[in-house]
């Protein structure tokens, strides 16, 4: 006959061990809402299977965040922003970007062959959380150059510069992977693309300090 007494130990032992052998706690992750969308979110959906005790909170931000004085555990950003001091680990591969607008832009504005013919065309801006604004960056003979943006339109968030070109509000320079389904369907056209230049990918980073287990798994999720 089981003793009750030794019955409750051995579940509140079983317990404790659960605990230590199972990552549990919150992870504060800020990044842009792109990186979420295509990144974050597409590999990080097993964590509610794998660590059901793990709980992810991705705060979508365009500014750049001090993720130390802001309290997240890490952020995500394009290789070339991380933060100096930061552990940076790679999560996505470089990205493709696409110089995109509709049939009907192009027929008012005709077909740009080269970078220059950029100051004729309306361009919708990428604007950051300081207010300044992306420079397109295209690459002519091996250089890199950047083309400012000039138009009436800007926005802090690179699915709503792709929503803007559909609208025909000018043209937008976004990832490719953002308009994918609009250069098939022929409801945007893609131009320049021999002057694209490939961005460097996203990366997690986080402060060179003790890692909870629970940022650890993510990290290790993510991880290419």
């Amino acid at each position: 006959m089981s003793n009750p007494g030794f019955d409750a130990l051995d579940m509140g032992l079983a317990t404790l061990a659960h605990y230590r052998q199972t990552p549990s706690g919150t992870v504060r992750i800020n990044a842009s809402q792109h990186a979420i969308d295509k990144v974050l979110l597409p590999k990080l959906a097993v964590f509610k299977h794998r660590y059901p005790d793990i709980r992810l909170e991705l705060i979508s931000e365009s500014r750049f965040v001090d993720i130390i004085a802001e309290r997240f555990d890490a952020g995500v950003r394009l290789g070339p922003e991380v933060g100096s001091g930061m552990i940076a680990v790679r999560i996505s591969p470089d990205m493709e970007m696409a110089v995109v607008g509709t049939p009907e832009h192009f027929r008012r504005y005709g077909f740009p062959q080269t970078p220059a013919d950029l100051v004729a065309h309306p361009c919708i801006a990428y604007q950051f959380g300081d207010g300044s604004l992306y420079a397109w960056e295209l690459n002519v003979d091996g250089k890199k150059i950047t083309h400012p943006p000039q138009g009436q339109w800007a926005f802090a968030d690179s699915y709503m510069e792709a929503k803007a070109a559909r609208l025909g509000l000018g043209l937008a320079y976004v990832p490719e992977e953002l308009i994918t389904d609009d250069l098939a369907q022929g409801t945007l056209i893609r131009v320049l693309q021999r002057y694209s230049q490939r961005l460097e990918g996203s990366f997690l980073y986080y402060p060179h300090r003790n890692v909870s287990p629970a940022l650890r798994a993510v990290i290790d999720t993510l991880r290419m």
